[in-house]
């Protein structure tokens, strides 16, 4: 719901007289980290219903210092 009532104030910040970036640097690349992001959750909650919580926990503190290097 705060969402939907916010997103005019989005599109009031939104500056449409620039162009869009459809390369591999653009959406393609958001794209492709929400893709890795969701299968890290994924296997996250498997590893934390299946008892290897002490393997996987520690790791995921790592997960935005690999996307900034990913995206850099």
């Amino acid at each position: 719901m705060t969402a939907l009532i916010l997103s005019p104030v989005a599109v009031a910040m939104t500056d449409f007289s620039s162009p869009v970036n459809w390369g591999l640097r653009g959406p393609w690349l958001a794209a492709i980290v929400q893709l890795l992001n969701a299968v890290g959750a994924l296997t996250l909650v498997y590893a934390l219903r299946y008892g290897k919580a002490i393997i996987v926990v520690p790791m995921t503190g790592l997960a935005p210092v690999i996307t900034v290097v990913f995206i850099n």
